[in-house]
């Protein structure tokens, strides 16, 4: 009768050891982040002490990165998470300039400085933690919208445009 209990004990035991492993395994932010999915053109990330680089595609950005997109071409950045693999993204139109401001971890909403140029974002799919895009002028939480927000600088004075094309564009 003791070795049956043991035997119980034991499966348990190893039954909830195999679950928290589980748990802990999946429950983990690595895939989390914003990527690089699609290029054309000519597209440049300068990352703190490493310098410029061409952009490639599936490049995973980090805080402080800054994605410099030049003449005639574009770049689209897409927010994975763990339960919308690659349908929330901004597409970065030709002469733009974002700088990577927060740690993308799924957990907490994350900004990203629009320096100059023009972002597309779709992010209708739902997110437990949101992107926002930040200008000298204005905060934009484009969470379940497709909108487009400009930002351009000139003699004349700054100037920020936002559009949106579904749902709700929050400024603040």
């Amino acid at each position: 009768m003791k070795s049956m209990r043991f035997a119980i004990i034991i499966g348990a035991s190893a039954l909830c050891a195999i679950i928290a492993t589980i748990i802990i395994i999946t429950s983990g932010t690595g895939d989390y982040g914003l990527y690089i999915t699609d290029l054309t053109g000519s597209t440049d990330i300068t990352t703190t002490g490493k310098g410029s680089a061409e952009a490639k595609n599936g490049v995973k950005l980090s805080k402080g990165d800054i994605v410099t997109v030049s003449t005639a071409s574009t770049c689209q950045i897409t927010y994975k998470s763990k339960k919308n693999e690659d349908q929330n993204y901004i597409v970065l139109e030709p002469n733009t300039q974002i700088v990577v401001s927060d740690d993308f971890n799924g957990k907490s909403d994350g900004e990203v400085y629009l320096n100059q140029g023009s972002v597309l974002c779709n992010t209708m799919s739902d997110l437990k933690a949101d992107i926002n895009i930040v200008t000298p002028k204005a905060k934009f939480s484009p969470a379940k919208t497709v909108s487009s927000i400009t930002y351009n600088k000139s003699a004349d004075g700054d100037i920020c445009d936002f559009y949106c094309f579904m749902g709700k564009l929050n400024v603040q």
